[in-house]
């Protein structure tokens, strides 16, 4: 170190973030199931834009990140495999199959999809009801295997970049739970509708 009084202060960098934007949407294991969970899986479609609006701001490309977060059942392989090549490209081995998850959250969307039109026509219920929501936790665990991938290629495997719960977190859990909540008082009360 030099002690001239001059010289600029000196201090150890090695364990701060670096400036540079990630590539993708870290967020730990725990936050990620509490958010899909208690959001009965629209965390998904947060989840979705904002790893490709990583991706689009990391590439400075001209992606629409909002599409892609809609229809993502048919970008969710195009993600996996970019998070794949990102692994191979900093030589980072991680055990996974990016292709055969990908035709399993696929499958996991057309089947959760079919399970909710035949709940909403109230063929099949309650069965189809239960499954539609034992559907949602197959898509949980299967997407929590694509955030481990997507945290290693981004060099925080554990997620810490984004691990708390914060305020809007919490204030997103609660306005959609007020929602759910009016939701069923409505649906129980027709008659405040007239």
């Amino acid at each position: 170190m030099d002690n001239s009084i001059y010289s600029p202060p000196m201090a150890n960098l090695d364990n701060t973030v670096s400036a540079s934007p990630e590539a993708y949407y870290i967020v730990s294991q725990r936050k990620f199931l509490i958010m899909s969970i208690a959001t009965f899986g629209l965390y998904f479609l947060y989840w979705h834009y904002q790893n490709w609006s990583a991706i689009k701001r990391k590439e400075a490309s001209d992606i629409w990140p909002v599409p892609r977060a809609i229809f993502s059942i048919f970008y969710i392989s195009s993600l996996l495999s970019h998070v794949e090549q990102r692994l191979t490209e900093k030589r980072i081995v991680f055990a996974w199959r990016p292709e055969f998850l990908g035709a399993q959250i696929i499958g996991c969307m057309i089947v959760g999809h079919i399970l909710d039109r035949l709940s909403a026509k109230d063929i099949g219920s309650p069965w189809t009801d239960i499954a539609s929501i034992v559907f949602i936790f197959v898509k949980v665990y299967l997407l929590l295997q694509a955030q481990k991938a997507i945290n290693v290629a981004s060099g925080d495997a554990e997620g810490l970049a984004n691990s708390n719960i914060t305020g809007a977190n919490m204030a997103w859990i609660f306005s959609f739970w007020i929602l759910v909540g009016l939701s069923i008082f409505i649906v129980l009360n027709p008659e405040i509708l007239i």
